[in-house]
């Protein structure tokens, strides 16, 4: 599990520029890194992503400088052969801001992507839908005021079907 705290987002920060460099170098760079588990480091950072600090402007900096890291790795290992992998991962189906290809609202219309959302968080570990409805629930995501986070609408509808 990664934690949420400013410190630990910090020093992941370099971490993933060094393997979204090194994934530019050839696509077997690319397949290596996937077969490590980055996109599934990429989905734990996804879930606790809102948890993540944002009180001072350094770290809603850093929030965005770690999101921007995400898009890059996932837009990078998107263009190799593996491609198929990737797009099909949880990790690019959940995270709207990283996704490679923006949704389908105007082709398939909105159930379309809750049933992707949904299909995604039943190919994810439990510990993955607990940690995420624990985030929902304790950073209030659901109840945000005027702007309500509708994926953590839709995540919460899943969670109790």
């Amino acid at each position: 599990m990664i934690p949420p705290s400013s410190k630990e987002v910090q020093l992941l920060i370099p971490v993933l520029n060094f393997i979204a460099r090194f994934a530019t170098q050839n696509d077997s760079a690319r397949q290596a890194i996937i077969n490590i588990g980055v996109l599934n480091m990429v989905l734990r950072i996804y879930i606790i992503f809102p948890a993540i600090s944002g009180s001072t402007p350094e770290d809603e900096d850093r929030r965005l400088v770690l999101r921007d890291a995400c898009r890059s790795i996932l837009y990078i290992l998107g263009q190799s052969r593996h491609m198929e992998a990737v797009h099909t991962h949880p990790a690019c189906t959940l995270w709207i801001d990283c996704q490679l290809q923006p949704p389908g609202y105007s082709v398939d219309g909105p159930t379309r992507l809750f049933q992707d959302r949904w299909a995604a968080w039943r190919r994810v570990e439990t510990s993955c839908v607990k940690r995420r409805a624990t985030v929902i629930c304790r950073h209030s995501l659901w109840k945000s005021g005027s702007n309500v986070n509708m994926e953590a609408c839709i995540d919460l509808v899943e969670f109790t079907r």
